[in-house]
């Protein structure tokens, strides 16, 4: 029979804990600690030592009198249980919360006064513009309830222009304001998830044809659509969160 001390066993799962507690202290700081439950979930949730650990921290951080930790009676099999529920009856969940800042890029009438000049740009019709400005559809630490979707109205830039592009972008800034750097780089913590294009073929209305981009967020992915109020064309796209958030394919446009 193999016997392992206490002690020994204890450094199998230091590596493994001090990240966990590390990332808790993370979001409970970015939080301001206005959290009340902390749920222990998966095989490791179910595990005495991480409970301890984690009652541990918060002492620490003076909140151990402020927030519940709870252990559900099969942990491992919590987060399975609640992904059926969820495709059973998605509005069990009746708000989520934005982890991080939606949006896409766009350009405005270029204003001297509040904007960069080195985001100038002129159109081939003569339209003097600012460019790669962020325009955001929710904030991060938003509120988002069941079946909300958030829209914004749009115009083409250039009235000869017979479809508009959307970036469809995150970032980890709640007040960005240029998507790229002046030569033409994204900035830091800004990430393209993909493109989505409306066509946009009644070029007698110039640039006055609304254009609207909308983010549902009532299913488990991203439902985004392009719309073009002059035409009635619209386009779809879902964003799939199971694929690497660098990499373009992750919208799926149909």
């Amino acid at each position: 029979m193999l016997c392992i001390s206490y002690s020994k066993m204890e450094e199998f799962f230091l590596g493994p804990v001090a990240n966990i507690l590390a990332s808790l202290k993370d979001i409970l700081i970015q939080l301001n600690n206005d959290v009340r439950t902390i749920f222990l979930v998966g095989g490791f949730g179910g595990c005495k030592y991480m409970y301890y650990r984690v009652q541990e921290e918060l002492e620490l951080l003076h909140v151990g009198d402020k927030i519940r930790i709870i252990v559900p009676d099969k942990p491992h099999l919590a987060v399975v249980q609640g992904a059926i529920q969820y495709c059973k009856n998605p509005e069990l969940i009746r708000s989520r919360v934005a982890d991080t800042t939606y949006g896409t890029e766009t350009m405005l009438t270029f204003n001297q006064k509040i904007h960069d000049v080195r985001y100038y740009h002129k159109t081939k019709s003569g339209e003097k513009l600012c460019k790669h400005l962020f325009s955001p559809l929710v904030i991060e630490g938003e509120c988002i309830n069941y079946n909300q979707v958030k829209r914004n109205l749009y115009y083409p830039a250039d009235p000869l222009q017979k479809s508009v592009q959307f970036n469809l972008l995150i970032s980890d800034k709640k007040d960005l304001e240029y998507t790229r750097s002046r030569n033409n780089v994204l900035k830091e913590g800004v990430k393209i998830l993909g493109t989505i294009t409306v066509p946009s073929p009644n070029t007698d209305e110039g640039i006055y044809r609304d254009v609207y981009l909308t983010f549902d967020f009532s299913h488990s992915e991203i439902q985004v659509r392009a719309y073009d109020e002059s035409s009635k064309i619209e386009r779809r796209a879902v964003i799939d969160f199971l694929i690497s958030e660098t990499c373009t394919e992750n919208v799926m446009q149909y």
